[in-house]
């Protein structure tokens, strides 16, 4: 795949763009940085539809997951979705 080269004039503004926001980020005091935190809105992200699914399990792995559940402090439908969601995630880069 060929590499195409940013024109220069933009290479510069960039470049001077950069070098701004150091100046101005090092000029900040962590008062600043809090005062812009406590005013900033915060960034929702919508989350995609869940679907529900049906799985028959066993009695006993039923109660480890609500013991693990509890320890944790969450539901343990959630307990599953969130391991099940680790697990893809792992299988995913394994594939690539």
């Amino acid at each position: 795949m060929k590499k195409t080269r940013l024109p220069e004039k933009l290479r510069r503004s960039l470049k001077a763009e950069a070098w701004e926001w150091d100046e101005n980020a090092q000029k900040e005091t962590e008062d600043d940085v809090h005062r812009e935190i406590d005013n900033s809105e915060l960034f929702n992200v919508p989350r995609p539809p869940r679907k529900p699914v049906s799985v028959r399990l066993d009695l006993w792995d039923v109660a480890l997951l609500k013991r693990f559940a509890r320890r944790q402090g969450i539901p343990y439908s959630q307990l599953v979705a969130h391991w099940l969601h680790e697990r893809l995630e792992k299988e995913c880069e394994a594939k690539h």
